[in-house]
């Protein structure tokens, strides 16, 4: 009985944990560009994230990062050597 309720402890722990550091991550890979064209601001969310611990992420990954993602879609695939061409 005791091994089931530290499972569950952990799995109500680390979800939770998981989700925030995955959103708080994904939400730092958008340039502030987009998020202004999302009509979204980056600073705002983040408070979200941290301070509503399971919803939070939650929300950001179901209602604003569709529209990042819909006004950047290839915010992921940033060229970090400018000098190299990337489609030719």
């Amino acid at each position: 009985m005791a091994a089931i309720l530290t499972l569950i402890v952990f799995c109500l722990l680390t979800i939770p944990l998981a989700l925030l550091v995955l959103a708080l991550f994904d939400s730092s890979k958008y340039a502030e560009a987009t998020w202004e064209a999302a009509g979204h601001i980056r600073a705002n969310w983040m408070i979200i994230i941290l301070l509503v611990v399971g919803v939070g992420p939650i929300l950001y990954f179901l209602t604003v990062k569709p529209k990042l993602r819909t006004v950047e879609p290839d915010a992921a695939a940033v060229d970090l050597d400018p000098g190299n061409e990337r489609f030719g």
